[in-house]
């Protein structure tokens, strides 16, 4: 039997600046005595909270979450899972972009 070293998950939820929709970032980690199914995986989910720019959801619109949700359990619109070295490739290129822009930003 394959036994559990390390077991983790944590999660974080973005706010999009409109109030419409969300970020979810879990984390989750399985490690195993024999490393051969273990893991280290970053979920990203986008959910819709809010309506956007239309303030009234229409009935068809309404049933249409309902179902989905029902039939998923989910209610996020999208989601991407990825390896922690991709995670470390996305890091560093938002970090190099920061770092330009910080960059430009002090020339100025």
């Amino acid at each position: 039997m394959n036994k559990i070293i390390k077991s983790k998950i944590e999660e974080k939820f973005f706010k999009c600046s409109c109030y419409s929709h969300a970020l979810e970032i879990v984390y989750m980690v399985e490690k195993y005595e024999n490393d051969k199914n273990s893991y280290e995986d970053f979920y990203f989910n986008l959910w819709e909270m809010g309506r956007g720019d239309n303030n009234i959801m229409s009935w068809r619109r309404r049933f249409r979450w309902m179902w989905h949700i029902l039939k998923t359990g989910k209610p996020y619109t999208d989601g991407i899972i990825l390896t922690k070295e991709q995670i470390i490739d996305i890091v560093k290129f938002l970090n190099e972009q920061l770092k330009d822009n910080t960059n430009e930003t002090n020339n100025n």
